[in-house]
């Protein structure tokens, strides 16, 4: 009997995938050849090709959306098994959401319009004026993503909803960008993370699990922070910071570049000024950011003492 379930968890994701695109691609098909049918009865065949690519491109997006819609329900927070319903229904999700961004992507970041179609079919809760780069690699699409109005996501950003602790135990958390806040390049938001409204998350900034940062903040360049940090509002953080797991800093904090945030609200600096790092760090620096003071210092601090 064990043997058996393990088989049908092992094939569960290759026949699902399968039988999914198999029938998507058979209702594009037969769209497109309908549409190509009427079309060469009143203009040449060279033009109905031509029309014929793009219904086949948007058919296909269009109808892998409804047919998500109808067979796969909405996911929940939680910490669940791997192989269990609850996994197995993240899978479906993930499957439909790969028919179109494994061959599809590039089209679908360039339009704006079918983008926001396609992933408001998926539930993902966008405003038509997110933004997004042609490079941002979403790890996946559904319900538990919400980004607010006027969110700018750059060049290869990664976002994910989904973590798996072992080989046996996966989660999944919401992930929340909120309004006008922009997430600039390479930088990678995990499963928990909340970003308040008109926010900047500086180049190449990595956020662990259930990161929390408030309105009006900004951090900067190669800046780390760890798993349940929590940043208040209107706070400053400089280039190249470690916050350590836990730390909290109150609102209208501000820290300077390479310092070191503990637990216990601690704040030393890192002494990098000969290394590698800190020139790499200080040159994106330059490039990326406009500093609106020279010397930055740290305050509020003393209340996390």
């Amino acid at each position: 009997m064990k043997t058996a379930k393990s088989i049908f968890h092992l094939l569960f994701g290759e026949i699902t995938w399968l039988s999914g695109i198999c029938l998507i691609l058979a209702a594009t098909i037969y769209i497109t050849a309908s549409v190509y049918f009427s079309l060469t009865k009143y203009i040449p065949v060279i033009a109905a090709l031509v029309v014929c690519a793009f219904v086949f491109v948007n058919s296909y997006i269009i109808i892998t959306g409804l047919t998500f819609r109808l067979f796969v329900r909405p996911l929940r927070e939680g910490k669940y098994r791997v192989n269990s319903k609850r996994h197995m229904l993240w899978r479906l999700n993930w499957n439909f959401y790969s028919y179109v961004f494994l061959f599809l992507r590039q089209y679908l970041f360039y339009n704006k319009t079918v983008r926001y179609i396609f992933l408001r079919m998926l539930r993902v809760n966008i405003h038509y004026s997110t933004y997004f780069a042609e490079t941002v690699d979403m790890q996946d699409a559904n319900n538990l993503l919400y980004f607010g109005k006027n969110a700018a996501i750059g060049s290869e950003v990664l976002l994910s909803t989904h973590l798996a602790l072992d080989a046996h135990i996966h989660i999944l958390k919401k992930l929340i960008i909120g309004d006008n806040t922009q997430i600039q390049a390479r930088s990678c938001i995990a499963p928990g993370c909340k970003i308040g409204d008109n926010a900047i998350i500086g180049f190449e900034n990595l956020l662990s699990v259930d990161v929390e940062i408030g309105d009006n903040t900004r951090t900067g360049v190669n800046s780390i922070i760890h798993y349940g940090a929590k940043i208040g509002k209107n706070c400053r953080i400089g280039h190249g910071v470690i916050i350590d797991e836990y730390a909290v800093i109150p609102d209208n904090s501000m820290i300077e570049d390479f310092a070191h945030v503990t637990k216990e609200g601690n704040v030393s600096l890192r002494h990098l000024a000969a290394s590698a790092e800190y020139q790499g760090i200080c040159e994106i620096a330059q490039r990326r950011t406009v500093r609106s003071k020279s010397d930055v210092t740290v305050e509020a601090l003393g209340q996390c003492a």
